[in-house]
């Protein structure tokens, strides 16, 4: 029972008591240690912070939630009878960033894990759409914080922070820019094409193939990027300045918020890599709201709560809305993430990159065998019109539909329209698939050998590839041949990618009964 405290009064015990209050302490809690220097020099010592205390317990549980979820990613999926684009892996990662973080030299570490495939969806503002390509166009400098905004001004200099960015660049980005622009207008007149901000983004990364940037690979590797708000930045000059000597170009929002959502509800498991605020953070926890919120996330910023900002609320406040699975275990860390995010790359998917490297998940300058009769390859083309503006073909679906039939009439057969870039034909034992990247057209087989589709398939590497004097591809796995692809008859000269990956692109999902 607490004692009570009489003024005046002598009060020695009563002082002690408070003083020396009885610790009732989980002994399951961690003890609070740091890096002891005596011990030398080791990085990944000095990175696992988790019992430092402060950010840094932050930081370290930051670098545990993305292994989390790389670990995951990796897990092994079972087969069912649903087949869908998505997912492409057992974990779906998303991850989005403000503008600033291309701007910075974090854009490299962005670009390292787009060309390596680490991430599945992107989202960004439009700065961050347009610094990278720009950058590609012309260089950002190190400047100050505190330089005189009048002078840089009459210098024609834009200042970002302490970066630099000379008007001119923009200038040059305008001179690449407007003729892709009169392009796309083309297009969308002539063939009915609806652009969205993803399927201009995807275009711009085709059109600046240029390794240095982020959304270069992104459509090397059919990774997805939206930017609901394109329009804010330079890009919404460029399409203000466009419209008035072309009048019409129109970029769809709606048709990427359907896309985005349905990633999110086809993931098997979601994760959230966000850094920063803002629309960006929003849009994806709002897409895996869909899907009752996301397994993992990790949140980088210095943003505060206290005003009530989406940017600044913890982890806690998505779980409210189901943006956050109840069951995750989510990290805010409060920090610069030009400081921190490199180190976090550098614990997590820079660890697991031999495992991203042999995931299978390769893009291979060829097409699979449809079939040894070119008679029906033949009836296979007249079946398609191919766009020479879009490199893209359009399917005569009941055309398709009947030869798939005469072809497989033995075995079972599913068709799942994706989306409108996407349509799959899938085979129980023999899978033929067709897949309208917008400038790129995956047509595969999948046969199951000696019943070990799976192994043979994970096995097969872009090194397990040699060419042959008939302009064959022949599939080796242990020096042995095992299949082989070939190039169409008189197919169009172009770009040709297949992806294979553990699961030999059928995607599975459970979904609960209605």
């Amino acid at each position: 029972m607490e004692k009570e405290y009489l003024p005046g009064k002598q009060n020695g015990s009563l002082a002690r008591d408070a003083v020396f209050v009885k610790s009732k302490i989980d002994l399951k809690s961690e003890i609070v240690k740091g890096y002891d220097f005596n011990d030398g020099l080791d990085y990944d010592k000095l990175l696992a912070t988790s019992n430092c205390g402060f950010q840094a317990t932050n930081f370290g549980r930051c670098i545990e939630e993305i292994n989390r979820m790389i670990s995951k990613r990796f897990e092994k999926t079972v087969e069912c009878s649903f087949y869908n684009e998505f997912p492409k892996n057992n974990c779906t990662i998303f991850i989005g960033y403000t503008s600033n973080l291309i701007s910075c030299g974090l854009r490299e570490t962005v670009r390292y894990l787009a060309e390596h495939n680490m991430v599945d969806v992107i989202v960004s503002t439009a700065g961050g759409i347009e610094e990278d390509f720009i950058k590609c166009l012309g260089s950002t400098y190190v400047g100050d914080f505190h330089l005189d905004g009048r002078k840089l001004r009459e210098q024609g200099i834009n200042r970002i922070g302490n970066l630099l960015v000379p008007n001119d660049n923009y200038c040059k980005f305008e001179d690449w820019i407007m003729p892709i622009l009169e392009k796309m207008l083309q297009e969308q007149n002539e063939f009915n094409i609806s652009w969205t901000p993803s399927k201009f983004i995807h275009r711009l990364g085709k059109e600046i193939n240029h390794p240095s940037s982020v959304y270069y690979w992104c459509y090397k590797n059919n990774i997805p990027v939206f930017s609901p708000a394109l329009t804010d930045g330079s890009i919404g000059d460029m399409l203000h300045f466009f419209s008035y000597n072309h009048p019409g170009l129109k970029i769809d929002i709606v048709e990427d918020i359907t896309y985005i959502n349905k990633i999110a509800t086809s993931s098997l498991n979601s994760g959230m890599i966000i850094l920063g605020g803002g629309l960006i953070k929003h849009h994806i926890c709002n897409a895996n709201l869909m899907r009752n919120g996301a397994d993992f996330s990790v949140f980088i910023n210095s943003g505060h709560e206290f005003d009530g900002s989406d940017s600044g609320a913890r982890p806690d406040e998505a779980i409210s809305w189901g943006k956050i699975s109840i069951q995750a275990k989510p990290v805010k860390l409060c920090a610069d993430f030009t400081l921190v995010f490199p180190l976090i790359v550098a614990q997590t998917f820079y660890q697991h990159r031999k495992k991203f490297n042999n995931s299978n998940n390769v893009v291979i300058d060829v097409i699979d065998q449809f079939e040894e009769n070119d008679a029906d390859i033949d009836s296979f083309k007249k079946t398609t019109l191919f766009n020479t503006i879009t490199n893209s073909w359009v399917i005569d679906e009941e055309k398709i539909n009947e030869i798939i039939h005469k072809k497989f009439t033995s075995k079972k057969f599913s068709y799942v329209i994706v989306n409108d870039f996407s349509r799959q034909f899938v085979l129980e034992g023999c899978g033929y698939d067709t897949d309208n990247c917008g400038d790129r057209y995956i047509i595969s087989t999948h046969k199951t050998l000696n019943s070990k589709k799976e192994k043979l398939i994970e096995e097969i590497g872009i090194n397990n590839l040699k060419f042959n004097e008939s302009k064959r591809v022949d599939f080796y796995v242990n020096s042995k041949k095992i299949a082989h692809v070939r190039y169409f008859k008189d197919f169009i000269s172009r770009r040709l990618m297949i992806k294979y990956n553990p699961v030999g692109n059928i995607y599975t999902r459970n979904y609960p009964s209605m």
